[in-house]
């Protein structure tokens, strides 16, 4: 990454970050550990917020996240520590699927790795 230039510029500005949040969004729905927590949602919505979370989170000026706070957006949900990894592994995959920089990704799942403790709220169910 070259000086001044933020993680948003690094992905590949607007048009990368909405065919990032399509792939993810594509894989995430295709995950059958992962769909329950998006039956009878708007997806449009989910994902417009989705662009303008991952936006401001790369540094990107262009869009403001006006979404709930992680935590209340997440609550009553019960996602466990493995569905969140998954979330991360779709995402690390989706980024890569645009040619991201492994360095790149790595930070990216930082920033993100950072918000488990609001969306994590429950223990793995044995059996699962």
């Amino acid at each position: 990454m070259s000086t001044g230039q933020t993680l948003y510029e690094e992905v590949g500005g607007k048009p990368a970050v909405k065919a990032i949040v399509e792939n993810f969004y594509d894989r995430i729905l295709a995950d059958p550990n992962l769909t329950r927590f998006f039956e009878g949602k708007d997806m449009k919505r989910i994902k417009s917020h989705q662009r303008a979370l991952v936006t401001v989170a790369l540094g990107g000026a262009s869009e403001t996240y006006t979404g709930k706070m992680m935590g209340p957006a997440h609550a009553g949900l019960a996602i466990d520590s493995g569905s969140f990894d998954r979330v991360l592994q779709h995402l690390a995959d989706a980024l890569t699927a645009r040619d991201v920089r492994p360095i790149t990704v790595e930070k990216v799942l930082a920033i993100l790795e950072a918000l488990r403790k609001d969306i994590v709220q429950a223990q793995p169910v044995l059996g699962q």
